[in-house]
């Protein structure tokens, strides 16, 4: 059975495990592609840590030509 981890993170702890900024957490929030766990009593943000995990990052790899296309594998 997997254990869920349920420690809370703020907004800045949630910025630098996930590598984008803080306007973007609170338009996560806004748009529903995040939730909040709890709001502390100075009305800051608190997140589960195991509130994230559906976010992942995406790679983009290209190159100019077809005559490129073998350095696209190391690329990415």
């Amino acid at each position: 059975m997997k254990r869920l981890d349920f420690s809370l993170l703020s907004v800045g702890e949630l910025v630098a495990k996930l590598g984008v900024t803080s306007a973007t957490i609170c338009r996560w929030c806004r748009a529903g592609k995040l939730t909040e766990t709890l709001r502390t009593v100075g009305n800051h943000r608190r997140f589960a840590s195991c509130s994230f995990s559906h976010l992942s990052s995406i790679g983009y790899a290209r190159v100019s030509s077809h005559d490129q296309k073998s350095d696209l594998q190391s690329q990415i």
